[in-house]
């Protein structure tokens, strides 16, 4: 799963939408894609809240 399906997939269902601000993106892969560990950390603001921009 990529940002653009987070957004699009669990973002748009839920209370909550994505804030102005940097994420975090971490790979661990040991030279091999074959067993590859992502991890995606995003801010996210509640719908209506301008308190995060």
């Amino acid at each position: 799963m990529n940002v653009k399906e987070i957004k699009s997939l669990w973002l748009s269902s839920s209370d909550y939408e994505a804030a102005d601000l940097p994420g975090i993106y971490y790979t661990n892969h040991n030279r091999t894609y074959e067993n590859a560990y992502s991890e995606i950390w995003m801010t996210v603001k509640k719908k209506g809240n301008e308190n995060l921009n």
